[in-house]
C-alpha cells in the first residue's frame, strides 16, 4: 500500500498543511500510520476520507457535524458520494447563474448603462453562507440514533434574517468557515457602486482592498511539519 506525507497531501489537495495537522488533532482525519521519525503517513483511504470531508464542508456542514457523520457505523460512502454529487451539480447550476449576472452587470457598467439592483441582490442570495439544502440534511439525520445532521452550537443559534459578524479566526477553525469568499463579495458589491457614481479613486482604493483581502485570507501553506 502506498502511504503519503502530509507535504504530498497537501500539494495533490492544494488544504493547507495546517488544516491537516487541525484535523488529526480534533480527530475528524488521522493518518493511518507515522513513520519512525514521527511522520504523518496517508493511505489512499484516507485520501477518500478527506474527500468526504471537503466536500460535506463545501456543502455546509459544520467540522463537528462531519465528525458525527464519519464516524457513524452506519455511514455509507457509496450513498453519500451519489447525494453530494447531485448537490454539487446543483450548486454549480447557482454559481453559474451567479456568473451569468456578474457578466451582465459588467457589461452595463461598460457602457454606463444603469444597473438593476435586484441582479446583485440575487447574486448575493446566490452566495449566501447558509447555503446546505433540506434534501442533504434530512439525508444526514435519517438515523434518529446517530443524531446526525445535529448542528454545532454556534450552528443552532444561527438566524438567516440576522447579519452575523465572520467569526474570529479561531471559531472559523472550528465551523469551517472560509471568510474570503464573504469578504470579497462585500468589497466588490461596494466597488460595482462606487463605480456607478463614478468615484475612480474610490473604486482604486477598493480594488487594494481587495488584493489585500486576497493575501490576508490565503491558507497558509508555508511551514511544513509532521
Amino acid at each position: 500500500m502506498k502511504y503519503y506525507q502530509i507535504k504530498e497531501i497537501s500539494q495533490m489537495t492544494s488544504l493547507s498543511i495546517r488544516s491537516l495537522q487541525y484535523y488529526d488533532e480534533v480527530g475528524l482525519l488521522k493518518p493511518t500510520k507515522r513513520s519512525d521519525s514521527g511522520y504523518r503517513l496517508y493511505s489512499e483511504t484516507d485520501l477518500l476520507i478527506l474527500q468526504q470531508i471537503i466536500t460535506l464542508k463545501f456543502l455546509g456542514f459544520s467540522l463537528s457535524t462531519i465528525k458525527e457523520i464519519l464516524a457513524n457505523p452506519n455511514f455509507n460512502l457509496a450513498a453519500s458520494m451519489s447525494l453530494q454529487a447531485r448537490e454539487l451539480s446543483e450548486k454549480a447550476n447557482k454559481i453559474n447563474e451567479a456568473a451569468s449576472l456578474l457578466t451582465y452587470i459588467a457589461s452595463q457598467l461598460e457602457i454606463n448603462q444603469p444597473i438593476n439592483w435586484q441582479s446583485s441582490a440575487k447574486i448575493i442570495e446566490i452566495l449566501e453562507l447558509n447555503t446546505m439544502s433540506d434534501a442533504v440534511l434530512k439525508k444526514y439525520q435519517s438515523v434518529n440514533e446517530s443524531e446526525l445532521g445535529k448542528k454545532s452550537d454556534y450552528d443552532s443559534t444561527y438566524n438567516p434574517n440576522r447579519l452575523y459578524p465572520i467569526p474570529r479566526a479561531g471559531k472559523r477553525q472550528e465551523i469551517g468557515i472560509d471568510p474570503a469568499p464573504i469578504l470579497l463579495l462585500w468589497v466588490l458589491t461596494a466597488g460595482i457602486i462606487m463605480k456607478s457614481l463614478g468615484s475612480t479613486k474610490k473604486v482604486n482604493r477598493w480594488l487594494g482592498l481587495v488584493k489585500f483581502f486576497m493575501i490576508v485570507t490565503r491558507p497558509n501553506s508555508s511551514n511544513p511539519s509532521h
